[in-house]
């Protein structure tokens, strides 16, 4: 809290400046004089509160008064008066004056008025901070260096608390309040600070909702997600992708609907976690009530979506949310289009298994193998998921990573063919699958397990 102290009498002045200082050891007290360069002072320090003799030379109180109150309209000015001046002290308080103190001033009654002057100050900053943060409930309101609040020449910013907060930056917080159990510092900043500020109220009213939602996306996310600038409210692609995974799911496309849903997915992480959450709500939504009814996809609302939205808020985090989703929609999707077992299917599926385990080295696909037992693709399709827990495609690389296996170890024969002979022209794709199975190259698996020859 900044004071000033104007007097044309010097001792009163130094007088008035130790109690303030002696009561109140945190407070920035300056001995500004008395006339015009008081004023001048008084408005380049723009301090909360002005203690100021009522009859000085070039400049009394009454002008003075007048010129401050123009100024800096939110300073609070005490009035020094003796006891002949009574009458145009309590004028001077009918003018803007927030009261008087009869001279010589009682410590007791600066300490008083310094106190009373603080608490409007805070109950001030509170009205404005609360009309600035509009619908926003925040809780447990704490203050600071209230100085800079009412100072629009100081660049503040918005700093969570879940952030890296240094001593520094807490030494110049302002306020602090919590919001959803989250706490929140408003802070003085240098003028070169990168992020967000705002100079006074209106500024910060266009500035929390952006950093509010910007800091409920980086939690969301949490913090493994790399954060590469403000994310987006337009979910137009997320849309379209969106429509695409329906569709896979009407047409009981198992394939195009992991690929779609992949993409959606992936494009959700650029949009702000309201907005994923909007998404996510309207998906599950779609496939719960409208696709069963056979209607079209081209609305944007559909349904149930609020009764969704609930139900998708109970998920702190993407890695939450998005786990229950992709379960969520695989298992609608068997819901939609269960598998029909033909009678004998145990009989065609060995066979299916026992080909597979013969001829994991050709060029074999779930279209040729499904011919070869005498059943449609989609059947087969959805027999290997329900009896194996994997897609064809998954079950057929994990067969050939097995057999790459036991070549790697019993033989020298090069990398590269062995990648060519289970039908693998780019023997670096080759590479890459054996490692995501194995968690090592085919050369180290070789190295580990048997012949350092043919690596190449």
């Amino acid at each position: 809290m900044k004071i000033c102290v104007a007097d044309d009498e010097k001792e009163v002045r130094h007088s008035i400046v130790m109690k303030l200082t002696e009561s109140h050891p945190y407070a920035n007290v300056f001995d500004v004089g008395y006339g015009y360069e008081a004023l001048e002072q008084i408005k380049l320090i723009r301090p909360e509160l002005v203690f100021m003799d009522i009859r000085m030379p070039e400049l009394d109180g009454l002008e003075m008064l007048a010129n401050v109150m123009n100024a800096l309209p939110k300073t609070k000015v005490i009035m020094l008066t003796g006891y002949n001046h009574f009458e145009y002290a309590k004028k001077a308080v009918h003018f803007g004056a927030s009261d008087y103190l009869l001279k010589p001033a009682d410590v007791d009654e600066i300490k008083q008025l310094v106190h009373l002057t603080y608490d409007r100050l805070t109950q001030q900053l509170g009205i404005e901070l609360n009309g600035a943060l509009g619908t926003t409930m925040i809780e447990g309101l704490f203050y600071r260096n209230i100085t800079y609040w009412f100072d629009d020449r100081v660049r503040k910013s918005i700093i969570f608390e879940d952030e890296v907060v240094h001593a520094e930056t807490h030494g110049k917080a302002i306020c602090g309040f919590e919001c959803q159990g989250q706490r929140v510092l408003i802070v003085a900043v240098e003028p070169s600070y990168s992020g967000g500020s705002f100079r006074d109220s209106g500024e910060l009213t266009r500035l929390w909702p952006v950093e509010w939602k910007t800091w409920q996306t980086k939690r969301f996310f949490d913090k493994d997600f790399l954060y590469r600038g403000r994310f987006r409210l337009n979910a137009d692609s997320a849309g379209g992708l969106r429509l695409g995974v329906v569709r896979a799911v009407k047409t009981a496309d198992r394939e195009k609907l992991n690929e779609d849903l992949s993409l959606w997915i992936q494009e959700l992480q650029s949009l702000q976690a309201n907005v994923v959450r909007e998404e996510c709500a309207k998906l599950v939504s779609l496939l719960d009530s409208d696709l069963t009814e056979g209607q079209t996809f081209n609305i944007l609302e559909y349904g149930p979506k609020e009764t969704w939205l609930r139900e998708v808020e109970r998920y702190a985090t993407w890695q939450e949310l998005r786990t229950w989703l992709q379960e969520w929609v695989m298992k609608r999707f068997e819901q939609l289009h269960p598998v029909t077992v033909p009678r004998g299917s145990a009989d065609w599926f060995e066979k299916a298994l026992s080909l597979l385990e013969l001829r994991a080295d050709m060029d074999i696909t779930l279209e040729s193998l499904a011919e070869e037992v005498g059943v449609h693709p989609v059947t087969l399709s959805r027999m290997f998921k329900q009896q194996t827990g994997l897609s064809f495609v998954r079950y057929l690389t994990r067969k050939r990573m097995e057999k790459a296996k036991r070549i790697l170890i019993s033989s020298d024969q090069p990398i590269a063919k062995l990648a060519e002979s289970l039908g693998y022209q780019d023997h670096r794709y080759f590479t890459s699958l054996f490692k995501n199975e194995w968690g090592m190259t085919p050369g180290d698996y070789r190295k580990q397990h048997g012949s350092s020859i043919g690596e190449k």
